[in-house]
């Protein structure tokens, strides 16, 4: 089963094909300055999706270069990846022994050791949440001055148009500073969300900086325990 990132990822991608498919609409032999792509009332121009995009991949890998320098490199990190990385496969292998092996995998010896091990990496997890905090503060700060500075360049400015018609309170996002009553108009922050949605775990994984992986199962019962 998908989980919710999952899902999101898919969901972001599939929005980013539709707005690069809407760039490469206009004739490739016109230079793209001069070719605005006209779509209804709203008149919009591929090189602000496309530096849009140019900016999120930006960002993505700068974020990442600091993320590098605060956080990634240090010995205590790469310890507690890989702590974690281990400990959750053999947490892995515990339930599938209880799955599988019936009553013998039930045994009171193994659920101490797989309460003992879900604990080390609760534990462990919390340790490298801790050791996260700085990196993730000035990560945080430098991309909100990044995206008020890029939203106050596309004041008003349609970016794409949706291919449907949002609701609720993405309806404040995706129509964020726009004028006009077109909801299917697409603001810059909009593209430039779903272009970091999209294109950061690529960016983090050809990288190497995915960090250790943690079930869903196990995410939601350190949640439930803290």
């Amino acid at each position: 089963m998908l989980n919710n990132f999952t899902t999101l990822h898919i969901y972001s991608s599939s929005l980013i094909y539709y707005i690069i498919k809407q760039m490469s609409a206009v004739d490739s032999q016109t230079p793209l300055e001069e070719a605005p792509l006209v779509i209804g009332p709203a008149v919009i121009d591929p090189t602000d999706a496309a530096f849009v995009l140019g900016a999120a991949i930006f960002t993505a890998l700068l974020t990442e270069g600091i993320s590098w320098y605060l956080i990634y490199r240090h010995q205590e990190y790469k310890s507690l990846t890989m702590n974690i990385s281990l400990i959750q496969k053999k947490v892995d292998k515990l339930k599938e022994d209880q799955i599988y092996q019936g009553a013998a995998g039930k045994s009171k010896s193994a659920e101490r050791k797989l309460q003992s091990s879900e604990a080390q990496l609760k534990q462990y997890t919390q340790d490298l949440n801790k050791s996260r905090m700085t990196g993730t503060f000035f990560v945080a700060v430098f991309m909100m001055v990044f995206m008020s500075m890029l939203s106050s360049a596309y004041q008003g400015v349609v970016v794409a148009k949706l291919p449907f018609q949002p609701v609720g309170f993405i309806q404040g996002i995706t129509h964020r500073n726009l004028l006009g009553s077109d909801i299917t108009d697409c603001s810059m922050i909009f593209v430039y969300i779903l272009s970091n949605i999209s294109l950061r775990p690529i960016i983090q994984k050809l990288l190497g900086f995915g960090g250790p992986r943690i079930s869903m199962q196990q995410q939601g019962m350190f949640a439930g325990m803290q």
